[in-house]
């Protein structure tokens, strides 16, 4: 049976052909050109390994509702634009580039003639039956304020970490090779871990809170504006979110209009609080100004010990002028 990521390796692909078809139908001259690299072969052999029909028809169906929303919310999806080739290329980037803060899984391209630094992109973030932002790990060789934060973390923090990971190392080396073997592991290990992410993430707010604060966001939602679209195979519907901090979504083609025009949202400037969910060791919420807020929970990556571990992050608070729709799947 596939497993989470194989599901949303094949919604990606499903994404991709939504948006083929709906260029393909409702396209003003445009042509699409699909660029058949290693991601998209990846994408397209979890979709056809698919066992149940149903479940690759309500994928299909999901990117075509989709993509039908976005050529009203995006005209140059389907419109000539002066000065802009008139082909879309359609493409499924690698999942490195989610390490660089850019979530975007898929892309539509067009190309200003005049210099491909000011080329139209319109990015797709596709998520199966879930609403993580991201899965960043932790270990004693990734800087977390550098990567997240964008400022080089403690040394404290650094040491400290460093430490809790040699515990680990200690009881590897005792012949334990399984998390389930491990009875103490909430204690021993996630709360010390987390308990030093929270005093990190604290101790950068301290003397640099706004730029913080943003950064910190704008790295697990996404550095580059996009829509995130969630299939939610229970409700038969699809829920789509936009992103628009640089302020590139719902451009005009020519005179045609965006059916609604996104406002940039207002960045978090101030962490309220960061505190430990209710009984639990492994998970934090981080309450900011502007309405924003992020849980951060600790997990194994596998069964096995490995030297790092994974942070689900979802986003928990969101301003009210932020857009999100639900749309049912027919």
């Amino acid at each position: 049976m596939p497993n989470q990521t194989e599901h949303g390796k094949a919604f990606e692909y499903a994404c991709l052909k939504g948006l083929e078809g709906t260029i393909a139908t409702f396209g003003q001259g445009l042509t699409c050109n699909l660029v058949d690299n290693i991601s998209y072969k990846n994408a397209k052999d979890n979709f056809d390994n698919l066992t149940v029909h149903a479940h690759k028809e309500l994928l299909l169906k999901a990117g075509l509702v989709m993509a039908s929303r976005l050529k009203d919310l995006e005209p140059r999806l389907i419109y000539p634009v002066k000065g802009f080739k008139d082909i879309i290329t359609l493409e499924i980037q690698p999942d490195k580039k989610g390490i660089e803060g850019d979530v975007r899984d898929v892309l539509a391209i067009r190309i200003f003639m005049k210099s491909e630094k000011n080329n139209w992109e319109l990015g797709i973030s596709c998520k199966h039956n879930h609403y993580d932002l991201k899965h960043p790990r932790i270990s004693p060789r990734i800087d977390i304020g550098k990567q997240w934060l964008k400022l080089d973390s403690s040394k404290l923090y650094l040491n400290n970490i460093s430490l809790i990971f040699l515990k680990l190392d200690s009881v590897k080396n005792s012949g334990v090779t399984s998390w389930a073997g491990i009875t103490n592991k909430d204690t021993l290990i996630y709360k010390p871990l987390m308990d030093e992410i929270k005093n990190e993430i604290l101790r950068q707010s301290s003397t640099h809170e706004a730029i913080a604060c943003s950064n910190l966001l704008k790295y697990f939602i996404g550095e580059k504006d996009f829509y995130k679209v969630i299939v939610e195979h229970k409700k038969h519907s699809v829920c789509l979110q936009a992103f628009n901090f640089n302020g590139t979504l719902n451009q005009p083609a020519g005179k045609q209009k965006a059916a609604h025009n996104f406002p940039i949202p207002t960045l978090p400037t101030q962490i309220y609080n960061i505190g430990f969910d209710k009984d639990s060791n492994s998970t934090f919420t981080i309450n900011m100004d502007k309405g924003w807020g992020l849980s951060l929970r600790i997990h194994s990556a596998s069964s096995k010990i490995e030297d790092s571990l994974k942070l689900a992050v979802k986003l928990v608070g969101i301003p009210e002028a932020q857009c999100r729709e639900n749309l049912p799947i027919t």
